[in-house]
């Protein structure tokens, strides 16, 4: 079977094989189910794809959040800027360490956290930055590393959905003091539930293999400081291996599609694509979006979407709402999350959530007659709004 021709039918998601199996069978056999060496090979063969001096597996994205704040010592009293536009995992990692969530707004062309935004938000509480790399665009690693250097803060980059993105050829979650990465069924390598922490630094990746597990350091058994229990079992990285051997001839796949929609979408009079910075060497994807131009779209954004999920058999969407809207982001319910939220302006933030329209990337598998019909639709549907 092979996961990358769908012949008549589009793309399915996840996708696997028989190597998939193997690795599973290896892990059955091994009888180590937890703690194995699969899981140190998976770590190493993470850190190498990313040109990172170390990786450590954990059981959610989420949770290596959490960690890498725990590791480089957020806490209460302390503050954590975070892009408004995001999912909600990503200010709540920072409220589960007892610190305030600064959330603050996005540049519109990118959707990543706005570098001016930060700079108005910074005080002397700040400990750390979060940058969300979301979708198929990232956060500005030229402005951002001079920020943190400026500051003696730390900066974490949320790389839940750029896996194999690359920024002037360097690996993106090597620009701070961590990388955390997403293995959730949705994103481009996945094992259903897991996440992966990167960082170049020993003691800081000691605090967090500490942390991980139950407080011991990595090279002793011996318990140095508080830590949970965060690890994944083999059963999951047996199928991270397989899924890791296949993602680079994924991204290169979907990196030619992306580029080809971009390419042809934006010829369309009322539709931009997500800009992709120009530092960006190697794209990846978690969704492909683009955004609309003016008010009469806008004001139709609902039925745009509709139109096209409803012509092609893609699920298309908007955005996340901005962290701001109490439907979406709920610590508003939680009397431990009191005070430890502030928001700024996220004008930009609710704008895309109005704006956007995006499907999952593994769409982008799809044959080129595939994509030439998802052009011509999309054309055809913004122009019939157009028209009204």
């Amino acid at each position: 079977m092979n996961p990358f021709t769908q012949e008549d039918h589009w793309p399915t998601w996840p996708i696997w094989d028989d190597l998939e199996l193997e690795y599973l069978k290896l892990c059955l056999e091994s009888r180590r189910w937890s703690r194995g060496q699969i899981i140190k090979d998976f770590e190493e063969a993470f850190a190498r794809f990313c040109g990172s001096k170390h990786a450590l597996l954990v059981n959610t994205g989420t949770e290596a959040l959490v960690i890498a704040l725990k590791a480089v010592g957020v806490g209460p009293g302390d503050e954590v800027i975070v892009p408004g536009l995001t999912w909600p995992s990503t200010a709540l990692a920072v409220l589960e360490c007892g610190a305030k969530a600064i959330i603050v707004d996005i540049d519109i062309q990118t959707y990543s956290i706005s570098i001016e935004s930060i700079r108005e938000n910074l005080s002397p509480k700040t400990k750390a930055i979060i940058a969300v790399h979301l979708f198929n665009s990232t956060a500005d690693l030229d402005a951002l590393p001079e920020i943190v250097s400026e500051t003696d803060i730390h900066l974490i980059e949320d790389a839940a959905q750029a896996h194999g993105c690359r920024w002037r050829g360097k690996h993106v979650g090597n620009f701070g003091s961590f990388g955390a990465f997403s293995f959730q069924q949705k994103k481009i390598i996945t094992c259903g539930e897991g996440g992966c922490l990167i960082t170049n630094n020993d003691e800081l990746y000691s605090q967090a293999y500490s942390i991980r597990d139950h407080g011991a350091r990595w090279n002793e058994s011996k318990i140095q400081r508080y830590g949970g229990n965060s690890r994944i079992s083999g059963f999951n990285t047996a199928i991270l291996l397989a899924q890791l051997r296949r993602l680079p001839k994924l991204i290169e796949i979907e990196g030619k599609a992306g580029k080809y929609l971009t390419e042809r979408l934006n010829c369309i009079p009322g539709i931009v694509c997500l800009e992709k910075r120009e530092a960006i060497t190697q794209q990846s994807y978690y969704s492909f979006c683009f955004r609309l131009l003016n008010q009469n779209l806008f004001d139709n954004s609902a039925a745009i979407r509709q139109n096209l999920s409803t012509l092609i058999p893609i699920e298309f969407t908007s955005t996340y709402p901005a962290l701001d809207d109490k439907s979406f982001f709920k610590p508003f319910l939680e009397k431990r999350y009191t005070g430890l939220f502030q928001f700024s302006k996220l004008e930009n933030c609710h704008r895309a959530y109005q704006e956007a329209i995006r499907f999952p990337h593994h769409y982008l598998l799809a044959s080129d007659e595939q994509l030439n019909a998802l052009i011509s639709n999309i054309e055809n549907v913004i122009e019939g709004v157009k028209n009204k």
